[in-house]
Parts: C-alpha cells; structure tokens; sequence
C-alpha cells in the first residue's frame, strides 16, 4: 500500500496558520489532520482516515465551542460582580419605575425590578443590563442573604 502522507502537511500549515491568529479552531481541524495522519502512516484506508478526521473534528470544534460559551458567560457575570450589591440612592422615581442616579461619579439608567412600589431613596444593584441598573430595596437584598 502506497502512502501520500498528504493529511500531514495540511496540519502543519493549518496549525502555524492559528499561531498566527490564535482563535483554537483552526488548531482543532489541524489535530484532526494530524490524527488523520497517523491513521494514515498506521496504514488505515481512506474511509478510516476521514473518519478519523471527522471524528476528532466534530468532537473538538464541539468541546472548543462549549469551552467559549462558558468562558462568555463566566466573562458578562464576572464584569458586574463589583457592582452587585452596592447601594444608590434615587432622588426620583419616573412612572415607568426608571430613574437617573449617580453611581460611581456619572449618570446611569436605573429600572426597578421588585413587584412591590420602589422606595424613595436607598436602593441596591441587582444586576446590570446594558447601561442599565436593576435596582430592587436595601431590605429586600438584606433578607435574602
């Protein structure tokens, strides 16, 4: 049986290709050349060898992505950890239960998110959406810890 050893190359170039851009996919698809590779030179046919390219590759891109997507999540609740919990005080209620309140030296958005009517002043940070402060009462926050 004759080898062309042509999975081989392709990983090589594909993984200097993601030293050079660093985004992990294509690291992903050229491991699974390499994998193909061995089950080339291990003398595979063809069908085993995609195969085992498919394989490693469903599996890897599958683990790449899950790992990004908990990292995202991990990222967005960990930028507003800081702010959680910290009181502000509303001079003015709007209707719609939004204010404008000084947190932090500037002006924010603030939207309450309790069902009950927002008290006059001292609120807490319950979450942060956008430029947007959720706001629920002191005692409220006080109760559930």
């Amino acid at each position: 049986m004759e080898t062309s050893a042509h999975w081989l190359p392709l990983a090589a170039i594909l993984i200097v290709a993601e030293l050079l851009t660093g985004t992990f996919y294509l690291l992903v698809i050229g491991l699974s050349f390499a994998a193909g590779g061995v089950a080339e030179l291990s003398g595979a046919n063809n069908p085993i060898q995609d195969a085992t390219v498919l394989l490693t590759m469903v599996i890897g891109l599958t683990v790449v992505t899950l790992r990004r997507r908990q990292e995202k999540r991990h990222r967005k609740t960990e930028t507003n950890s800081l702010d959680i919990g910290q009181p502000v005080t509303v001079a003015d209620w709007q209707p719609d239960g939004s204010a404008r309140v000084v947190y932090r030296g500037s002006d924010w958005n603030a939207r309450w998110i309790d069902r009950n009517q927002p008290p006059s002043e001292r609120c807490i940070i319950q979450a942060i959406e956008g430029n947007t402060l959720l706001l629920t009462a002191a005692q409220h926050l006080e109760q559930s810890t």
